[in-house]
């Protein structure tokens, strides 16, 4: 699955996803698993599938669209270095852990 790192501030990353519709929670946990391997100083990442979301995760001064916007294209969080936050249309597959 294509995708990339589109900002970056110390250890936070933003990842950008092919939003094409066929992603599944496996195939965000293995892009962030890929992005902590490759980088393992990476300690959170936000997982979107829309350019115009990137400007906006980690933000806490969203209006209440933005807000929902995120909601709509924020697929995963990671948190900790090693944790994967499932969010949005994956929120029920909950967490999981990197490498275990």
């Amino acid at each position: 699955m294509a995708y990339s790192i589109v900002a970056r501030t110390g250890d936070t990353v933003v990842v950008l996803v092919d939003g094409d519709g066929s992603l599944t929670d496996l195939d965000v946990y293995d892009v962030l698993a890929d992005v902590v391997e490759e980088d393992p100083t990476i300690a959170t990442a936000y997982v979107v599938d829309h350019p115009d979301a990137v400007e906006l995760v980690g933000r806490d001064d969203l209006s209440a669209a933005e807000e929902a916007f995120v909601d709509d294209h924020l697929l995963a969080r990671l948190v900790e270095g090693n944790r994967v936050v499932y969010e949005g249309p994956f929120a029920e597959s909950g967490s999981a852990i990197i490498g275990s």
